[in-house]
């Protein structure tokens, strides 16, 4: 009987302390900022932070109209890979991400699924590789160097590709929060958000504070159009108060 309670407690444990494969082994107490937050401990809670599904629902919805027979669809900044996943039974997909524990949650998530770790850099896919690309909601607000990013999209993209860009004025945040994380997430820690010219996130534990600031720049989309990339519509998803661009090269 004793027996059976200490391996009882035993898998408890386990069950607080494992996630799908993952261990999450500190909780450090500091403020990380930009590409720093997307570290190990970041990557194992994401998912309980951070509910986009419904917002690449209607995305998808959106994007339907333009995509054909083929097609061959990258996910930037692709996080743990839940829109490719969406995509994944309809055409092939790859998922963009340059952290390295991202990725490797991606991974662990839709082992089917192609998730390569790299930054925005012309050298990573060959030339018209892609159909369609897609930057999520964010993306374009992180891109440091926003003409090496169009020299990216120019080579990858096939001529009379789409990329389709994510944008916002007054972004509802609250419609891409976790409402329903797991029960170990619960029982061990608060979480505050708040967005204006940078997004902050405050993630508690036992009163301690793990605070992630991600700065975010004001980008006017005419500013990724070139000569090859025209904006051939716009469309505004109201519930999530932002806007899908759609863009085609010549």
């Amino acid at each position: 009987m004793i027996l059976y309670l200490l391996i009882l407690l035993f898998i408890i444990y386990l069950c607080f302390t494992r996630k799908e494969g993952f261990t999450n082994d500190s909780f450090e107490y500091k403020t990380y900022v930009d590409d720093n937050i997307y570290d190990k401990y970041y990557a194992y809670i994401y998912d309980d932070i951070w509910n986009m599904i419904p917002l690449y629902e209607e995305q998808i919805n959106i994007m339907k109209p333009y995509f054909g027979s083929t097609n061959n669809f990258l996910t930037l900044n692709c996080k743990t890979g839940h829109m490719c996943q969406l995509l994944y039974d309809n055409m092939r997909v790859v998922g963009l991400d340059n952290s390295k524990e991202m990725i490797k949650m991606a991974k662990h998530k839709y082992p089917k699924i192609d998730f390569i770790k790299g930054d925005y850099e012309p050298s990573i896919f060959k030339e018209n590789l892609f159909t369609h690309i897609f930057c999520p909601l964010f993306t374009i607000n992180c891109i440091k160097d926003l003409k090496q990013f169009n020299q990216c999209i120019d080579k990858w993209l096939v001529h009379k590709g789409y990329l389709f860009v994510t944008t916002y004025e007054k972004f509802n945040i609250s419609s891409v929060i976790n409402k329903s994380p797991s029960n170990c997430f619960k029982s061990k820690y608060d979480y505050t958000v708040e967005l204006n010219s940078k997004l902050t996130e405050k993630i508690i534990h036992n009163n301690d504070v793990r605070t992630n600031i991600q700065y975010l720049k004001n980008v006017d989309i005419n500013n990724i159009c070139n000569f090859d990339l025209k904006i051939i519509r716009t469309i505004e998803m109201p519930i999530f108060k932002c806007f899908l661009s759609i863009l085609q090269k010549n």
